[in-house]
C-alpha cells in the first residue's frame, strides 16, 4: 500500500477487492523491483502458513 496520501490506500484496497481491477492492481504493484519483492515474499510467508496450517491438521 506504498503511497502516504490515505485516498490511494483505500484506491487500492478496493482494487484487490474487485476482481474486475486485479489486473490494474497487479501492474501498479508490479512495476517497481520493490513491489516484485515484496510481492514474492507475501506469496512466500502465505504459502508457508497453509503449510504450517496443513501440518498441524495432520498431527
Amino acid at each position: 500500500m506504498g503511497c502516504s496520501i490515505q485516498q490511494h490506500k483505500w484506491q487500492k484496497l478496493k482494487m484487490s477487492v474487485r476482481v474486475d481491477m486485479w489486473g490494474r492492481l497487479t501492474k501498479r504493484v508490479l512495476t517497481s523491483i520493490g513491489g516484485v519483492a515484496a510481492s514474492i515474499s507475501a506469496l512466500a510467508a502465505t504459502m508457508s502458513a497453509f503449510v504450517a496450517l496443513g501440518a498441524l491438521i495432520a498431527k
